[in-house]
């Protein structure tokens, strides 16, 4: 019998016992994540980086929660109304549901109605605001609100009630850079509604005209290019704008110029080439006014120049002398770079920057969140340093709904690092902070999958148990954490728990909407586990399932889910009919899947389960053409590699004759695949037919490449014990190779934490070798080690599979020859003895022998 790694070497993981369709648990969580920097954008009036940003989420992530998809579409809106882009808002607010979010849709409905012209009004405004509850909205809605009530009270003629909104839509924004955002936005409210007619104009032109040339002429100068601004006469705004600056030089005070500047760009706009040219010089004067911050904001506002703009930042960041804006400019340049991946690394070295000069910066903890951010950004993305900086954060925070996001980021964090333990940790935190029971709900199905990663079953049935009981849990997060449990459950070897779990939840009449593709997934579980629990009537419910989904509308799924679902499906079918004798229908389903669906996984898994039925019938030479065939359809497969490795067993039962193409189709695996996991599985197999077939030498070659190959591999003591077997038997007496031998299975044998049935076989084989070399009494020592180990210890003993029973027999026998070859019969009975008691392989032998020798000693 040949060492366990024949026995190691073909456990490949079953293609027909796991569910393949898989719940990607982590979208929403990934989505999230890159909501992060678009919501930052946002929050500091960077509205063209939030675009970018949330057009790409959507992009990426087509299959959001409705109510995550909806919080974003709404995101986009204000992005898109930031840049005054109001008919493309309209087209995104129309996906949103106003019963969703009804106060935000109301808010961003009267934006986009105001900027495209439509509440021109003082009624229709007022209408249109008297929908919104301020206390629904989030912090950087209400700068909007504030803004539009302003607006409706100048359509009022209540100017004073204008100038406090006003006020507070600037005092009520969330950064510095939104704080400029909505300046510049009042600063146009009120060039929109300033006086102006041709008397008025005349009059201004009079004391503009008195005081030309002079520092005096400011106030004139700046309502004489507002009253052209609005009568439409653009150019002789700007042009009297020019004329007065170059005539006036440095006698305006620094916040003079600014202001005209500013005007100047505003009237000109940001998206032609002199209204950038003039915020820019605004910008490049470095006067340390709120112009300046608003012409930096505006620049950022203009549309398709983002590269213009980062090669400006790096031009006023690279100057000698530090710029007054210069943290505003760091931190704008920073989310530019977080809008391309490849520039992420500029993106965290800038906000770095931030935190090391500007620890008092109004956005620091929009920063924090930026590198943490950037960190995920990185590739690969480094979860743990994301993790560290949000750690940080949650020592200048302290309201509890923010303490209890953070909790839920840093256990984000922990997740996609798979470091689940610590996962529900923080997910566990952000629980329990929260005196918001929404955050508790949205964390609850991110704790229960983390626990089932990380092992703790048990904690996650407990908890989804208690939330049901409660009625805490939203019924799709329920749904979606029941698929994540029967599948731990199953992986577990508990399918009957899975499924006893799955068929109450199908079978509830109080379940609540649950969207319908995860319905379907769940009664695809139920009937893939009924299958595999051996349950009648499967095929029939496989049938209702496949009608239930024809009748769906073609929009309930989605195309790719339904694809997937039904292709799996299918192949449901074609398992169940072969399993119950209907082998017709079971190959019908099987054509029928890889005419329909030749893409699918499921198509390439057809042809392992029609492999697997032949094999089941003995017809092993059917099996491995059937895999033969699928190598040549699918050569470029992740399942290929396994495909030979099983079609390469099929060849080896065939009989020794059909040992040698078995060989060939392993190689094939280490020369073809040999970035495949199972080119150490392959090599190991293809020593061990080499050995069956008697070529040692071939053999051991193999061993000693796999050796010196993979000297970390998880399965390296297996190639040792197989080389030591090939250098024992090549030996001929030789001294040194005994040696040698002796050497390699002592160090095996020493190696902690190895499989016990592997060391009871490696002790047995070094026995062996001292005997080999006439050392008995070192051999004695060391079979009476391994049966001390494992035969007077019972729970050592019962922790053996069949091929350390095995070997530990054959050491007993051993032991038990040398105790009577030196006349200790009562020890050698008591050995033998244990045999019996421990039912180990040869216990008729042993009890003959027991006899035997009660025998010889009453003579």
């Amino acid at each position: 019998m040949l060492c366990g790694s024949s026995e190691l070497s073909g456990q490949l993981p079953s293609l027909n016992k796991k569910p393949s369709l898989v719940h990607d648990e982590l979208a929403t969580t990934r989505a999230e994540w890159r909501s992060v920097g678009a919501k930052i954008a946002l929050e500091s009036g960077l509205s063209a980086t939030a675009i970018v940003l949330y057009s790409s989420l959507f992009e990426e992530s087509p299959e959001l929660p409705e109510g995550a998809a909806q919080e974003y579409r709404l995101d986009l809106v204000a992005a898109l109304v930031g840049q005054g882009r109001f008919s493309e808002a309209r087209k995104a607010l129309d996906l949103v549901f106003p019963s969703r979010f009804p106060s935000r849709y109301n808010l961003y409905s009267a934006v986009v109605g105001y900027g495209s012209g439509t509440y021109q009004e003082a009624a229709l405004l007022e209408a249109a605001l008297s929908g919104i509850d301020q206390g629904s909205l989030r912090p950087v809605d209400l700068p909007w609100l504030y803004l539009l009530r302003g607006v409706l009270s100048d359509l009022q003629g209540q100017s004073g009630l204008a100038g406090e909104q006003f006020s507070r839509a600037v005092d009520s924004a969330a950064s510095a850079l939104q704080e400029a955002f909505f300046l510049s936005l009042v600063f146009r409210q009120k060039l929109l509604t300033a006086p102006a007619d041709e008397e008025l104009l005349l009059e201004v032109r009079r004391n503009l005209d008195a005081l030309s040339g002079q520092s005096g002429a400011f106030p004139f100068l700046r309502e004489y290019a507002v009253i052209l601004y609005r009568m439409g006469r653009d150019v002789e705004a700007v042009l009297a704008l020019e004329d007065e600056l170059a005539k006036v030089g440095t006698s305006f005070t620094s916040d003079e110029r600014s202001e005209l500047l500013l005007l100047k760009g505003l009237i000109l706009g940001t998206n032609s080439d002199p209204g950038w040219s003039a915020l820019k010089e605004l910008v490049r004067i470095g006067a340390e006014s709120k112009s300046s911050a608003i012409a930096l904001q505006l620049l950022t506002r203009a549309s398709g120049r983002d590269a213009e703009l980062m090669s400006f930042l790096n031009e006023m960041i690279s100057q000698p002398d530090s710029h007054p804006l210069l943290a505003m400019m760091y931190f704008i340049r920073c989310q530019l770079a977080l809008a391309n991946p490849e520039t992420a690394a500029i993106a965290e070295a800038d906000a770095r920057f931030l935190l090391e000069q500007f620890p008092g910066l109004d956005e620091i903890t929009s920063v924090y969140r930026l590198l943490a951010y950037a960190a995920l950004q990185r590739s690969p993305p480094q979860y743990r340093v994301a993790a560290d900086y949000l750690i940080s954060l949650r020592e200048q925070v302290s309201g509890a709904s923010e303490l209890a996001e953070l909790n839920r980021m840093i256990g984000d964090c922990y997740f996609m690092n798979k470091d689940y333990g610590n996962a529900v940790d923080f997910y566990q935190a952000a629980r329990t902070s929260s005196s918001d029971s929404n955050v508790g709900v949205s964390t609850f199905l991110r704790l229960v999958i983390a626990e089932i990663r990380s092992g703790m079953i048990d904690a996650a049935l407990a908890h989804l148990d208690e939330a049901d009981f409660g009625g805490s849990m939203d019924v799709a997060d329920r749904w979606r954490a029941e698929w994540n449990i029967a599948q731990a459950l199953q992986s577990d070897g508990n399918s009957s728990l899975a499924l006893d779990r799955i068929r109450s939840l199908l079978s509830s009449q109080d379940t609540g909407p649950v969207p319908a593709a995860l319905d379907m997934r769940l009664r695809w579980l139920e009937a893939h586990l009924s299958l595999f629990s051996g349950a009648e009537g499967v095929q029939t419910r496989v049938g209702s399932i496949i009608a239930r989904l024809d009748s769906l509308p073609p929009d309930a799924l989605g195309a790719s889910e339904a694809f997937l679902l039904k292709a799996e499906l299918l192949l449901l079918e074609a398992q169940a009919s072969l399993r119950s004798s209907e082998a017709s229908n079971g190959f019908e389903a099987i054509r029928q899947l890889r005419d329909s669906f030749p893409t699918s996984t499921a198509a390439e898994r057809s042809y392992f389960v029609e492999a697997s039925y032949h094999a089941g019938l003995g017809d092993f030479l059917s099996a491995q053409q059937i895999l033969a065939e699928y190598i040549s359809e699918y050569p470029d497969s992740t399942l290929a590699p396994q495909a030979l490795f099983q079609a390469s067993l099929h060849c080896e039962r065939r009989g020794p004759d059909n040992y040698p193409e078995a060989v060939l189709l392993l190689d094939q695996i280490v020369q073809d695949y040999s970035d495949s996991a199972l080119v150490y599985q392959a090599s190991l197999r293809q020593g061990d037919l080499l050995r069956l077939m008697n070529d040692f030498a071939g053999a051991q070659l193999i061993y000693e490449n796999l050796v010196n190959a993979y000297p970390s591999h998880e399965l390296q003591y297996l190639a040792e014990l197989s080389r030591a077997d090939c250098i024992a038997a090549l030996s001929q007496g030789d001294a040194t190779q005994l040696l040698e031998a002796t050497s390699v299975l002592e160090r095996l044998v020493d190696m902690p934490g190895l499989p016990a049935d592997f060391q009871v076989e490696a002790g047995h084989k070094w026995g062996m070798m001292l005997r080999r070399q006439g050392k008995a009494d070192d051999a004695r020592e060391i079979f009476s080690l391994i049966a001390t180990r494992y035969m007077l210890d019972a729970q050592n003993a019962l922790g053996l599979g069949s091929v350390g029973r095995y070997w530990l027999s054959r050491t007993a026998f051993s032991l038990g020859d040398m105790l009577e070859n030196v006349g200790e019969i009562e020890e050698a009975k008591r050995l033998y003895r244990k045999m019996v008691a421990f039912n180990l392989p040869g216990r008729n032998l042993a009890l003959t022998r027991v006899e035997q020798l009660q025998i010889s000693e009453s003579r």
